[in-house]
C-alpha cells in the first residue's frame, strides 16, 4: 500500500505543480476549490474521525471499517482529485486560450445596487414558494415540496441570490440598498434553518464571496470572507440535528434553541461539527463496499433528463444509508471503479477548468453576476458530490451549462479583447 500512495502522491503533486503555472489560485477559482476540498477531506477524514461524533444514525460509520478500507478511500480521494486536475490542465492545452492573471483591486462604491437586490430576493421568493410558507414555520415531515420545480430552482439559486446579497452591501452607497442586502441573507439563513438543509452552512461562505467580488481588495471582504470559511462547519450539524426533531419548521426550531437541549447538549457541537464535515469520508467507504450498483443506476443518474423522466425515484430509495443520509457522489463512482470515476471527474475538470477561465474574464468585464452563477454552481459541485448522490452532482454541471448557453443566445459578447498573456485581469467592477 505504502508504494502505491507514494506513486499516487507523486502524481498528485506533478499535476498541480503544472496546473498551478497555467491557473491562478484565489478565492473565486472553482477548479482549485475542488481541488482543496478534496485533499482536506481526504487527508483530515482519515485521521481526524478519532477526534469527532457523528449525528444520530451514523455512529457506526465512524467504528465500522478497517484501516485498509480506509487506506483506500483515502487514495480514492488522491485518485479522484489526479483525474480532475488532468482534466483542467487538458482543457488549458486544447484550448490555448491566454493567460489571465489576477490582480486585486479596491473598487470605489457605486449608486444603485436595486437591481440585484430584487434579484437576490427573486431567489429566495422561489425557494420559499416550492417549499410553501406555511411549511417553512411548522410541518410534520422533513422535507415537502408543494411546487417541486420552484424548490430545485430556488436551491440551485441559493449560492447566486446570498452571492448577490454580499456583493450589494458592499458595493453599494445606499444605506436602504445595504439594509435590504443584509435583510436577504438573513432571509436566505432562516429558510435553509426551516427546511432543514445542509445549504445553510454554505450562506455565510457565499455571502463572503459575493463581497469579496465589490471589494477584492478590502480589508472587510477578507474578513468576511476568512470569517465565512470558519463559521461554515460550525453550521453543519444545525440543519442535522433538527432535521430529527419530531416537528419540523422555524417554530419547533426555535424552540429547540431556545432550550438547546438537543443541540449544544448534543455532545459536543465542536466535535460533532467536525464529524459533519469529515462525514463524506466513511460514507464513500460504506457506500463503496456495499454491494455493486447496476448500470442502470449510473445511467439513470448522469441523464440530464427530469428525474420523472428517468426511472431515478424508483432507484433513489435504494441509494439511502437511512431516512436523512443519501450515499454520497465520490463513494458511488467508488462502487463502480476507477475507469467510471476517473473519467467522470476528467470530464468535470475539463469544463471547471474552462469556468474558471470565464469567471476571471467576466469579472473583467465587468459581469458580476455571470460570475458569481457560474462560481455558485461550482461551489454545489463540491457540496454535492461529498453529501449526495450522483444525480444531485450532475445537476449543478447541468445548470452550469444550460446557463452558459442562455447567456450566449440572449446577450451579446460583444467586441473581443487582445488578452496580452502578461495583462493581469484586476477584478474590479467600478
Amino acid at each position: 500500500m505504502i508504494p502505491l500512495f507514494a506513486l499516487m502522491l507523486a502524481l498528485v503533486a506533478v499535476l498541480l505543480y503544472e496546473l498551478r503555472r497555467r491557473v491562478p489560485i484565489w478565492p473565486l477559482s472553482p477548479v482549485w476549490l475542488i481541488i482543496a476540498g478534496y485533499l482536506a477531506l481526504g487527508f483530515l477524514g482519515r485521521c481526524g474521525m478519532k477526534w469527532s461524533y457523528a449525528v444520530y444514525g451514523q455512529e457506526f460509520l465512524f467504528i465500522t471499517f478497517s484501516s485498509g478500507a480506509l487506506d483506500r478511500t483515502l487514495l480514492w480521494f488522491l485518485f479522484c482529485t489526479a483525474s480532475f486536475a488532468a482534466g483542467a490542465l487538458l482543457w488549458v492545452w486544447v484550448s490555448q486560450s491566454p493567460d489571465l492573471p489576477v490582480e486585486l483591486g479596491v473598487s470605489g462604491k457605486r449608486d444603485g445596487g436595486a437591481v440585484w437586490l430584487i434579484v437576490a430576493f427573486g431567489a429566495l421568493v422561489l425557494l420559499a414558494i416550492g417549499v410553501g410558507p406555511e411549511n417553512l414555520l411548522y410541518r410534520t415531515t422533513y422535507q415537502t415540496s408543494p411546487v417541486a420545480w420552484a424548490r430545485i430552482g430556488g436551491e440551485a439559486l441559493i449560492p447566486v441570490g446570498v452571492g448577490l446579497s454580499g456583493y450589494v452591501a458592499l458595493g453599494f452607497e445606499s444605506r436602504l440598498v445595504k439594509a435590504g442586502a443584509i435583510l436577504a441573507a438573513i432571509g436566505y439563513l432562516l429558510v435553509t434553518f426551516a427546511m432543514a438543509t445542509r445549504f445553510m452552512a454554505v450562506v455565510p461562505v457565499m455571502f463572503a464571496l459575493g463581497a469579496f467580488c465589490a471589494q477584492p481588495g478590502s480589508r472587510t471582504a477578507q474578513i468576511l470572507f476568512y470569517g465565512g470559511i470558519l463559521v461554515s462547519p460550525l453550521l453543519v450539524p444545525v440543519p442535522l440535528v433538527m432535521r430529527n426533531q419530531g416537528e419540523q419548521g422555524l417554530i419547533p426550531f426555535f424552540s429547540v434553541l431556545g432550550t438547546g437541549a438537543e443541540l449544544f447538549t448534543h455532545q459536543h457541537i465542536l466535535r460533532s461539527a467536525i464529524g459533519q464535515a469529515l462525514l463524506s469520508f466513511p460514507l464513500a467507504t460504506f457506500v463503496a463496499e456495499r454491494h455493486p450498483l447496476s448500470t442502470s443506476v449510473l445511467w439513470s443518474c448522469l441523464s440530464p433528463m427530469p428525474g420523472r423522466m428517468t426511472s431515478f425515484y424508483e432507484i433513489y430509495p435504494t441509494l439511502m444509508l437511512n431516512s436523512f443520509t443519501p450515499y454520497n457522489t465520490i463513494g458511488m463512482l467508488m462502487n463502480y471503479g476507477p475507469l467510471i470515476g476517473g473519467s467522470f471527474y476528467m470530464a468535470v475538470g475539463f469544463y471547471l477548468s474552462h469556468v474558471d477561465w470565464k469567471i476571471r474574464r467576466d469579472l473583467r468585464r465587468g459581469y458580476v453576476l455571470r460570475s458569481l452563477v457560474l462560481f455558485g454552481f461550482s461551489a454545489f459541485f463540491l457540496l454535492t458530490t461529498t453529501e449526495y448522490v450522483l444525480r444531485s452532482s450532475c445537476r449543478p454541471i447541468y445548470y452550469s451549462i444550460a446557463f452558459e448557453m442562455l447567456i450566449a443566445l440572449f446577450f451579446a459578447e460583444g467586441a473581443k479583447e487582445p488578452y496580452p498573456a502578461q495583462q493581469p485581469a484586476r477584478i474590479s467592477v467600478s
